[in-house]
């Protein structure tokens, strides 16, 4: 830089102590006492007045110099300070590297113990695990910054430090975790096959392994459980970046699944305690598994494209009931006399087993569903398990492509809904009449695949079978009340929520529209207006039907009948947009009468002339549908209209349930803001205010919760 334009470091910013200490030694030898007036100089600052002979001590400068000379101490000290500390921690960290490695061996050990049904050498291994661990945390808290408590707030070093005592102290818990549940070992013989197996010889039998032992000692199982959870709270923090390379992956998966374990508090002893009453009770429990196709939606996630009923009994479980006609079966056995509600008579004059999840609460639709079951075998189940294709997709993504025996296919996540569609509808052997076959022989094959997996992409598994069980894509009903209300707090219940205040669902329900769901692009906005009259709703649903014409499962008409739930005090204006229907209705079966459970259900119904719009009260609800047919390249907006009461206290929320298995869409809610009001707050996913109104735009991946706050 030209010295022109160089700039002169101030004297104030030079640290120079020599000469203070230099101006007081020029004085006298001895202490003089100071004499301070309090007068102005020629800047308008006060200045000391002195008298001769007495020395002059510019205490503000001496205290600036002072200041300045510390914080170089403090800067440079610091750093030395820590060089030291590095080192004696550089030390101590060699050893718990050692030590830690020495624990992680025995926590392998304990698991292969553990395979192996040696409880005696699984709680060996991980108790001598946990002595390691205990002794790696040690020797890392002794280091000098831990005991100085500064480590946790030195940049890098602290950090690395605080994941290595985060591992250690995860690791801890869960070597205590593997001797706890070692102990639901002793006694056990192993079984012919450990982990979940499954032999299709006629009848699909299996077992789910070391869980079953260790379910059926639920405190252990819960002690246990509290200890892995602990292990996921300590791995919350640390960036797998300061892990080494080999124990990244596992890091990361924990820390994906950990919220879904433990958010809210007690969620992991809540599933626990589900598990436990499924697999382990003290009753033999026999469970419909219905799989739901959503490109076919109905109320509960889709067509039931066919089921098995399971039997499970302490850890064990047999298939006991697989037709290859799939719900078919059951409809032959069934008598004809139940009408359906009045849009199922465009596809069928009567009400059967594959038609009954017709209602959004899914406990209302499994006693029906139940019930004719019962009318076709003579007994009820227990309960029900719902389950839609998107969980099996995401399985397929960990195990990849699957083959199952005999039929010359690869299935991987991309290809399985369109194959096994193209199976069931198409490639069966008519002769045989077993179009659900491939179905019944896909699952044996799919958990085979599963019981292949790694620890780290096992975790993953269940990780993934958790989230889709949070977002309605595996659901549960029980007749056992003890063990539904442990599925309604977990929330896997599909039971209808019951808000405080607005409500909102929307169901498409495909009634003879083919396989189209998945190319229909459907998203939903409301609007809401405060007027004098209440708050008039606007709901829009634009539906765009991009499927290919010609094709034989995507190329059909999307005929569905669209329903709105709103809260049981909406009062229906009008729907714009719907297809009239008069000529839409199949004769109902002769003789085929409602029934009282359904009357129940539905409440009071209205219908207009056409049977285009029909209103009815379903679980404490108001419900307005109407119906949509689109064909492929069409698009059509349905629209309705309804109001509800203002609340008076000047807050408005809204609960919108997303329909199970329904394919991801937009969702937009704006709440205008009213003559003379003001809107001050606004509550929610994707909420802002814009020009006198609040704004939410989301998606329907899970339900969600809306709120405004009115002055």
């Amino acid at each position: 830089m030209p010295a022109s334009r160089q700039r002169r470091v101030p004297d104030s910013n030079i640290l120079d102590l020599r000469e203070v200490l230099a101006e007081q030694s020029s004085g006298a030898q001895r202490p003089r006492r100071i004499r301070w007036r309090s007068t102005k100089g020629s800047h308008g600052h006060a200045q000391p007045l002195h008298r001769p002979g007495r020395t002059v001590i510019d205490w503000m400068r001496t205290r600036r110099e002072m200041t300045k000379f510390l914080l170089a101490v403090v800067i440079i000290g610091l750093p030395v300070g820590l060089i030291f500390g590095v080192a004696r921690a550089s030390r101590a960290a060699s050893h718990a590297t050692a030590l830690a490695k020495q624990g992680a061996a025995s926590l392998e050990r304990g698991g292969r113990a553990m395979v192996a049904y040696d409880a005696t050498g699984a709680s060996a291994a991980f108790r001598d695990a946990e002595e390691k661990f205990v002794q790696a945390k040690k020797e890392l808290t002794e280091a000098v910054w831990s005991q100085t408590r500064a480590a946790g707030r030195v940049p890098v070093v602290g950090a690395k430090y605080q994941t290595a005592l985060s591992a250690v102290m995860a690791a801890t818990e869960i070597a205590q975790a593997g001797e706890v549940l070692s102990g639901t070992l002793v006694g056990v013989a192993p079984p012919a096959t450990t982990g979940i197996t499954i032999q299709n010889d006629g009848i699909i039998q299996g077992s789910v392994g070391l869980l079953g032992p260790m379910l059926r000692q639920p405190q252990s199982f819960r002690q246990g459980l509290g200890h892995l959870l602990a292990a996921m709270a300590a791995l919350k923090d640390i960036k797998a970046a300061d892990v080494p390379a080999d124990y990244q992956s596992m890091i990361t998966t924990w820390q994906q699944v950990a919220p879904l374990l433990t958010e809210p508090a007690q969620r992991g002893t809540t599933i626990a305690d589900f598990l436990t009453a499924l697999f382990a009770g003290d009753q033999t429990k026999e469970f419909l598994v219905v799989f739901q196709n959503h490109d076919e939606l109905r109320a509960t996630g889709g067509f039931i494209g066919t089921f098995l009923l399971v039997k499970f009994e302490k850890g064990v479980f047999k298939v006991l009931d697989a037709p290859v006609t799939g719900p078919f079966d059951l409809t032959a056995q069934i008598p004809h006399t139940s009408l359906p509600p009045q849009p199922l008579l465009a596809i069928a004059p009567y009400w059967t087993f594959h038609d009954a999840n017709w209602f959004l609460d899914v406990p209302t639709s499994s006693e029906f569903l139940m019930d004719f079951y019962a009318q076709a075998r003579g007994f009820k189940p227990d309960g029900i398990v719902y389950l839609t294709p998107g969980l099996v997709e995401s399985l397929l993504r960990l195990t990849g492509p699957i083959q199952p025996v005999g039929y010359g296919i690869d299935i991987t996540a991309d290809n399985f809904l369109r194959a096994t569609e193209h199976q069931v509808e198409f490639n069966y052997d008519k002769a045989l009449n077993n179009p659900k076959e491939f179905l019944i022989d896909l699952v044996p094959t799919l958990l085979q695949a599963l019981t292949k997996l790694d620890s780290t992409e096992g975790l993953l598994a269940a990780g993934v079978t958790l989230q889709h069980a949070d977002q309605g894509d595996l659901l549960f009903y029980s007749r056992d009340q003890a063990t539904q209300k442990i599925i309604e707090n977990i929330g896997w219940s599909g039971k209808l929520l019951t808000p405080p205040d607005d409500y909102l669902a929307t169901v498409t329900t495909n009634l003879g529209g083919g396989k189209t769901d998945r190319v229909i692009k459907e998203s939903v906005a409301l609007t809401v207006t405060p007027e004098s009259r209440g708050l008039l709703h606007t709901v829009a649903i634009p539906r765009q039907h991009s499927g290919t014409v010609g094709d034989p499962l995507t190329g059909a008409t999307n005929r569905s009948f669209l329903r709105v739930y709103a809260p049981s005090n909406a009062q229906f204006i009008d729907v714009q947009g719907n297809v009239q229907t008069d000529d839409f209705f199949l004769p109902a079966e002769t003789g085929a009468k409602i029934t009282p459970e359904l009357r129940a259900a539905e409440g009071t119904v209205l219908l207009d002339q056409t049977g285009a719009v029909r209103i009815t009260g379903e679980s404490g609800r108001k419900v307005f549908g109407a119906w949509s047919l689109i064909v492929p390249g069409q698009t059509q907006t349905v629209t309705f209209h309804y109001t509800t009461p203002i609340p008076d206290n000047g807050r408005w929320s809204l609960v919108w349930q997303k329909q199970p298995g329904a394919p991801q869409r937009a969702w937009t809610v704006t709440y205008e803001q009213g003559i003379g009001k003001n809107i001050v707050d606004v509550v929610g996913d994707g909420g802002n205010i814009k020009k006198k109104r609040a704004v939410f735009t989301t998606n329907s991946d899970r339900n969600r919760t809306f709120g405004v706050v009115v002055q």
